[in-house]
């Protein structure tokens, strides 16, 4: 399923039209992912479904998932700098950037739609 996602889609409100501009946004914040790009929303609920895997482990008679990324994951992505160090209290990491525009490339690289 190809979807256009005016904004990033983890931030958009239900009721935002899907043919407006990108908001404005502060000029120390990177570019919103996807702005105006078609994304294959089918490989993209893969993707996801496949790092719940990558993070599930079993418990009772099913599974369950982590919805963070482990620690062998995230330590060698800040060793190459393209994050913050990930071993603090917040709940989120700072993109480098570098970090930023690697992961931009390989967000269209793997998600736009052809």
């Amino acid at each position: 399923m190809i979807r256009r996602f005016a904004r990033n889609p983890w931030t958009q409100s239900q009721n935002a039209s899907m043919n407006e501009e990108c908001p404005p946004r502060n000029p120390m914040w990177p570019r919103t992912l996807g702005c105006n790009m078609d994304i294959d929303g089918e490989k993209l609920e893969q993707v996801v479904l496949a790092l719940l895997y990558l993070n599930s482990f079993e418990e009772g008679t099913g599974r369950r998932a982590w919805k963070s990324f482990p620690w062998s994951i995230m330590d060698p992505l800040h060793e190459k700098g393209y994050i913050s160090d990930p071993a603090n209290k917040n709940k989120s990491v700072w993109l480098s950037e570098k970090g930023v525009m690697f992961s931009e490339k390989l967000f269209q690289k793997l998600f736009a739609a052809r």
